[in-house]
């Protein structure tokens, strides 16, 4: 939450972002929780998406897709141009990446 010596977000801000808000509520297309704004991997057992206890993401309607984990402290940014749901680039790059932190 800072930028330049400027702090723009609290850290108890950002915590509430990326915490999840929706209790035991699930989308059944992910599985994940969702903080404000984001999907949070708060439950690894539950979710689809592959990553550590933190992590938090958002993808686009293109196939674009970011995310954040903070305990592997990594940041991801995949940006595709492809419409429709056929592909799977962003997470097939997400998996190989998570792959390769998994002992």
């Amino acid at each position: 939450g800072e930028y330049e010596g400027v702090r723009l977000l609290k850290k108890e801000t950002v915590d509430q972002m990326t915490r999840n808000q929706i209790g035991n509520l699930r989308d059944e297309f992910i599985g994940a929780g969702f903080g404000l704004g984001f999907g949070v991997q708060d439950d690894p057992t539950r979710t689809k998406e592959l990553g550590a206890v933190g992590t938090y993401f958002w993808s686009g309607i293109f196939n674009t897709m970011m995310c954040v984990d903070p305990q592997n402290k990594l940041i991801g940014v995949v940006m595709t141009q492809s419409w429709g749901l056929g592909s799977s680039a962003p997470v097939d790059i997400s998996d190989r990446v998570n792959s390769l932190l998994t002992p």
